[in-house]
C-alpha cells in the first residue's frame, strides 16, 4: 500500500493524491467493518453452555445479589440449541443478569432478543432492559398469552463507550436469544461509489 500511494504521489498534484488516498481508505474502512456484521458480540447469548437448574449460575453473565434466575431447557427456546433462561419471583422480588460486551465507542449496534411469559399465559411477569445505564425498554405485563412463545424484539443502539453493559432486570419472564451486532453498513461497492463521485467532482472543480 505505501509502495502504491508512493507512485501516486509522483504522477498526481497533491489534491488528487489526497482524493486517492483517502477513497482507498474509507473503502478498506467499509470492508474490515462489513466483515465484523453479523458477529455476535454477546457470549452465550442463547444460555447453551450454563447448567440448567443451578439457581443464578448463568455462564458469562453476572447475576445480581438475591435474584432468582436459572437456565432451564424445559420453558422452550427461541434461538438455537434447547435452553433458555428464566427469572421467577414478583415485582417486589426481580432478578437481574448483566453482561459488558466489547463496544467500540460511537459505534451503533442491533441489540436483539426474545421474550415469553412465563406465568401459564396470564401476563403477570414484568421484564426491564437496560443499555448503558438506560432504560431501552420495559413490558409490564409480559404480553398475555405468550406462554413460553417468544416474541422477538430489536432495538437500535449506540456505544458511547469502549465496553457497553447490557442489563436485564425483570420477573416471572423467559428469556432467549440475546444478540449484539454491529448495524450494517453500506457495501464496499456502494461506498467506493459514492466517495468517487464526490471525488471525481472536486478534481473537476480543480480542473
Amino acid at each position: 500500500m505505501y509502495r502504491v500511494m508512493k507512485n501516486l504521489s509522483i504522477r498526481c498534484s497533491k489534491f488528487r493524491c489526497a482524493a486517492i488516498f483517502w477513497l482507498t481508505s474509507a473503502a478498506l474502512f467499509t470492508s474490515s467493518t462489513s466483515a465484523l456484521a453479523g458477529v455476535n458480540l454477546l457470549v452465550n447469548g442463547s444460555f447453551e453452555d450454563a447448567v440448567s437448574f443451578r439457581l443464578n449460575d448463568v455462564e458469562s453473565w453476572l447475576v445480581a445479589p438475591s435474584s432468582t434466575a436459572f437456565v432451564t431447557s424445559t420453558n422452550g427456546r427461541r434461538g438455537p440449541g434447547s435452553q433458555s433462561v428464566s427469572f421467577i419471583g414478583n415485582q417486589s422480588t426481580q432478578s437481574t443478569i448483566s453482561q459488558i460486551a466489547p463496544t467500540m465507542a460511537g459505534q451503533n449496534y442491533t441489540l436483539s432478543l426474545a421474550v415469553a411469559d412465563f406465568t401459564d399465559g396470564n401476563g403477570f411477569g414484568g421484564i426491564f432492559v437496560f443499555w448503558e445505564g438506560n432504560q431501552i425498554f420495559a413490558q409490564e405485563p409480559v404480553l398475555p398469552g405468550a406462554f413460553f412463545n417468544y416474541l422477538d424484539y430489536l432495538f437500535p443502539v449506540t456505544a458511547t463507550a469502549n465496553g457497553s453493559e447490557l442489563e436485564v432486570r425483570g420477573y416471572s419472564v423467559s428469556m432467549d436469544a440475546f444478540s449484539l451486532v454491529p448495524a450494517a453498513v453500506p457495501e464496499p461497492g456502494t461506498a467506493i461509489f459514492g466517495l468517487a463521485a464526490i471525488g471525481g467532482f472536486f478534481i473537476r472543480q480543480r480542473k
